[in-house]
C-alpha cells in the first residue's frame, strides 16, 4: 500500500485503517496534553489522582473526535460549503456539527461522573452545560481545522482533475497532429507510386504495369491494416517489407539503371518503428538523387543498432543534398512525427555521402511512448 497523507481525498483514499490510524495519532496529541495537565493540576491542589484517573477523565472526548474525524471529513469533502451555500447543504452541515458536538460533550460529561459510584441523571444535566462551555473553544478550533483540511482536499482534487484533463487534451492534440501528418504523408506517397504506374503504362508495358498495380495494392493493404489495428508502431520487418515493395515499383521504372544493396544488421526484425518512417528516406533518394542520374545509380538501404540506438539509413550516389531543395513533405512529415513520438531523443539527418551523393538517416532509442506498453 502506498503511503498517503493522513486525510486523503475520498476517490483516491488510502485504506480506511490507515485513515483511522492517522486520526488516532493526531488526536492523541491533545489527549496526552490534557491528561498531563489534569494530573499536574490535581497534584498542585493537593488532591492528587492516579494517572489512570486523569486519563479516564480527560482523554475520552479527544478519542471520540478521533472516531468522528474520518467520516466527518468524507462528509465535508462530498458536501463542500460553496458560496452562496444552499439551504439544504447548510442544514446538513449544522446537523453534522450538532451531532458530533453532542457525542463529544456527552462522553466528556460521563467521563467526569463515572469515577463517582453514585450519581443521578440530574447531576449529569447540571454538569452538561458546564462541560459544553468548557469544550466549546476546543471544539470550534477542532472543526475549523477539519473544514480547512476538507477545503484543501477539495481544491487539490479540482487541481488534479484539471491537470489530468490538460494532460488528456495534450495527448489528444499530439495524436491529432500525428494523424494529420500521416494523412498528409499517405496521399503524397500514393501520388508518387501512381506516377510509377503511369510511367509504365506510357511505356506500353501492360504486364509490368499490371504487376505494379498489384504491388501498389499490397502496399495500400499494409497501410490500411496498420490503421485498422491502431498501430502506433510496427516491427522493422513490416516496414522493410513495405520498403521492398516500394523499391520493386521503382526498379520497374529504372530497369537496369538501378543497383540496390540491402544492409540490414541481423536481429533487428522485431524492433519497433513508426509506420512509414523508412519509406520517405527511400523516396527522397529516388526523387532528389537517382532520378537526376543518366547512368546506373546506387541505392543502399540499411539498419543497424549501436548502444541501444536504432539507425535506419538510405544512401544514394546522386548529385547530393546541396542540389536538392529544402525538405519535402516526406522528410518534413517524418521529422515532425519523430519529434511527437520521441521528443529530442530522435533525429533525422540528410548529409553529403562520402564519395558523392546523399545519406539520409533517422536515429531513435527504444519504442515510441505510445507503444511502450505493447
Amino acid at each position: 500500500m502506498k503511503a498517503s497523507a493522513p486525510f486523503a481525498r475520498p476517490d483516491g483514499l488510502a485504506a480506511p485503517r490507515v485513515t483511522w490510524f492517522w486520526s488516532l495519532v493526531l488526536w492523541s496529541v491533545p489527549a496526552v496534553i490534557s491528561v498531563v495537565h489534569q494530573y499536574r493540576w490535581a497534584a498542585s491542589l493537593r488532591r492528587p489522582m492516579s494517572l489512570w484517573m486523569a486519563f479516564a477523565s480527560e482523554a475520552p472526548p479527544w478519542y471520540v473526535l478521533a472516531l468522528i474525524t474520518p467520516p466527518f471529513l468524507r462528509f465535508a469533502v462530498h458536501e463542500p460549503l460553496a458560496w452562496p451555500p444552499s439551504l439544504r447543504v447548510v442544514l446538513r452541515h449544522l446537523a453534522a456539527l450538532a451531532g458530533a458536538s453532542f457525542a463529544v460533550v456527552t462522553v466528556y460529561t460521563a467521563s467526569w461522573l463515572l469515577p463517582r459510584r453514585h450519581w443521578t441523571l440530574a447531576e449529569f444535566w447540571n454538569l452538561y452545560p458546564v462541560i459544553w462551555t468548557d469544550m466549546l473553544p476546543k471544539l470550534s478550533l477542532a472543526f475549523i481545522a477539519l473544514y480547512r483540511e476538507a477545503a484543501a482536499t477539495v481544491h487539490a482534487t479540482a487541481a488534479r482533475r484539471a491537470e489530468r484533463q490538460r494532460a488528456a487534451l495534450s495527448v489528444q492534440l499530439a495524436q491529432a497532429q500525428v494523424q494529420a501528418l500521416e494523412g498528409q504523408l499517405h496521399p503524397h506517397f500514393l501520388f508518387n507510386a501512381l506516377d510509377s504506374v503511369v510511367a509504365l503504362i506510357r511505356e506500353k508495358d501492360p504486364e509490368r504495369a499490371a504487376h505494379a498495380v498489384i504491388v501498389l495494392s499490397e502496399m495500400l493493404r499494409s497501410i490500411l491494416s496498420w490503421r485498422a489495428r491502431g498501430d502506433d508502431a510496427i516491427s522493422l520487418e513490416e516496414e522493410l517489407d513495405f520498403v521492398r515493395r516500394y523499391v520493386e515499383l521503382a526498379e520497374m521504372r529504372f530497369e537496369d539503371r538501378l543497383r540496390v544493396t540491402w544492409s540490414i544488421e541481423p536481429g533487428l526484425a522485431q524492433r519497433r518503428v513508426l509506420p512509414l518512417s523508412f519509406q520517405p528516406l527511400v523516396e527522397n533518394a529516388f526523387r532528389h538523387g537517382l532520378e537526376k542520374r543518366r547512368n546506373a545509380g546506387l541505392l543502399v538501404v540499411g539498419a543497424r543498432e549501436a548502444d541501444g540506438v536504432l539507425e535506419l539509413f538510405v544512401e544514394d550516389d546522386g548529385p547530393g543534398p546541396a542540389a536538392a531543395p529544402a525538405d519535402g513533405i516526406g522528410l518534413s512529415s517524418t521529422r515532425a512525427r519523430l519529434r511527437e513520438a520521441y521528443g529530442d531523443a530522435a533525429s533525422l539527418a540528410l548529409v553529403a555521402r562520402s564519395g558523392g551523393g546523399a545519406r539520409a538517416s533517422i536515429r531513435f532509442p527504444g519504442l515510441p511512448p505510445s507503444a511502450r506498453d505493447d
